[in-house]
Formats: C-alpha cells, sequence, structure tokens
C-alpha cells in the first residue's frame, strides 16, 4: 500500500478534484490530505488533517509535508501538489515494480519555465532532468523523513532553493536509483498550459503551475478539461 500525500491551501476546487481524480487510479494507496489554510478561511472537510503552518510559501508547505510524512506509515509515500495529476491510471503499479528493481525515488522532474532560466543555466547541479520534485514524486518514507521539506524565505531569496531541496538534492548527490519523467510543454515552448511528464502520447502526469495561488481560478476552470483530453 502507498499513501498520497497532498497539502490543501485555499484551494478547495483542487482537493475536490484531486478525490474524484483518484477514484480513477488502480491500485492499493489511501489518500491523506493536509490543509494548512489560515484557520480563519478553513473549510471544514472529512478525513482531514489541519495544520498552521506560517511563514512563507517553502516554510509553510515545507512544515505541512514534513507532518505529513510523520503521520504516514507505508514504505513508500507518494506527494502531490493539489494541482499536479497523474494521469496514468496504473502508474501505482508501474511504482510498486521500480521500487522492487531497488528504485528509491520515481516521480516528476523540476521543468517549467523559471526553472530552466533560473536553475538549469547558473545551477546545472540542480538541472530540472536530474531528479523528481516533491510536487509530483513517490519516495522511500524513511528517506524522506531524515530531512526537513522547509525551505527557509532566505534560502529562497539568496540561494534560489525550493521546497524539499534536501531531499532532492541529496538524491542527486548521492546518486540514488531513482526514475524520474521528464517534462515538456504541450503547446509550444512555455508552462501556460501546464506542464506534462512522459512523452507525447502517453502522458504519465500534468502539473497545472500555481494552481492553489495566482493561478487559482483558471486552474479551476482549465484542469478538468485538460484531465478530460487525457482520459480523465
Amino acid at each position: 500500500m502507498i499513501q498520497i500525500l497532498c497539502v490543501i491551501h485555499r484551494n478547495y476546487s483542487l482537493l475536490d478534484l484531486q478525490i474524484e481524480h483518484w477514484k480513477k487510479i488502480k491500485g492499493d494507496f489511501e489518500l491523506l490530505f493536509l490543509d494548512n489554510t489560515p484557520s480563519n478561511e478553513r473549510q471544514s472537510r472529512p478525513n482531514m488533517l489541519y495544520l498552521d503552518t506560517p511563514g512563507s510559501d517553502g516554510e509553510s508547505h515545507g512544515a505541512a509535508l514534513d507532518y505529513l510524512v510523520s503521520q504516514a506509515t507505508s514504505d513508500i509515500v507518494g506527494i502531490v501538489d493539489s494541482d499536479f495529476f497523474w494521469t496514468d491510471e496504473n502508474i501505482i503499479q508501474e511504482v510498486e515494480e521500480l521500487f522492487s528493481q531497488g528504485n528509491i525515488c520515481v516521480g516528476a522532474s523540476a521543468k517549467y519555465q523559471d526553472w530552466e532560466e533560473y536553475m538549469d543555466k547558473p545551477f546545472p547541479d540542480r538541472h530540472s532532468s536530474l531528479a523528481p520534485v516533491v510536487w509530483g514524486m513517490f519516495v522511500d518514507r524513511k528517506l524522506a523523513a531524515e530531512q526537513t521539506f522547509i525551505c527557509t524565505e532566505h534560502e529562497g531569496r539568496s540561494f534560489r532553493l525550493y521546497t524539499g531541496h534536501r531531499l532532492r538534492q541529496r538524491i542527486i548527490e548521492e546518486n540514488l536509483p531513482r526514475v524520474t519523467y521528464q517534462g515538456f510543454y504541450p503547446n509550444g515552448d512555455n508552462d501556460s498550459d501546464g506542464v506534462y511528464y512522459g512523452e507525447p502520447g502517453k502522458v504519465k502526469g500534468v502539473h497545472f503551475l500555481k494552481g492553489s495561488a495566482a493561478k487559482q481560478a483558471q486552474a479551476n476552470q482549465v484542469l478538468p478539461g485538460i484531465l478530460a483530453t487525457l482520459g480523465f
């Protein structure tokens, strides 16, 4: 069994979409949602964990992921942003097979326009293609628990680091066995319609960037259609 960990922040439409989407994924898994929306804006939902995680986005989201990992019990955990969706109904079975072969992490690359500009060029050791990122990955739970997912505001601003950077960089530097589904833009050379992972005709997942933040309204309108075109 794999537990799927997802942080919900303000955009409850994405929560509803996640719940319905996972009904179409095959395999043995359990969904664990944590809501870190400010308490005065929260909606009460069944089977929801709640946690106040103040601070910058990297601090808040990272602390929420730390807590979710601490609550999980499965050997493998899946971590998804609320605007990330796996679009292979057999992804759980595939991940279990890849882990049985010795991999400790399987997931989506870091590809998107800002990363290509501000990470790939100046920091090739953080290149988008090198390892999965926390917005769409399956990872060994004990490995995930060995370092914090928090990225402080200082780390983000001064060093261009990101939520979950310690785990990802450890995987890269120690060359831990992993499978990274590479990203591509479905329409042209930009991420305005999201980033797809895998290859055209065999898309493993899709990430609609900033779907619970700056592009919340757009995500609510566009994502159901994108998923429908991919068979969901």
